[in-house]
């Protein structure tokens, strides 16, 4: 099986995942939920733009990620 975490940086980086990932995925999924999942990922891309751009506080009683090196974090070309 296709490790999806080689596929999904580039889906980040260039908004496309590798034909071999797509094909994986095609094979255990239906037509409507890779276009659900595609979709899925671009509501949180876009929307994690807008929260970090604009700056919204996260709120006091929401559970935290673990933090990382501020130099660990991906950034898009």
């Amino acid at each position: 099986m296709l490790d999806p975490r080689t596929g999904l940086p580039a889906l980040y980086d260039t908004d496309r995942l590798p034909d071999q990932l797509w094909e994986a995925l095609a094979a255990r999924l239906r037509d409507d939920q890779l276009i659900e999942l595609v979709i899925v990922v671009g509501w949180y891309r876009l929307l994690s733009c807008v929260i970090n751009t604009i700056g919204i506080e996260l709120e006091p009683w929401a559970a935290r990620f673990p933090q990382v090196e501020h130099n660990e974090v991906r950034r898009p070309h």
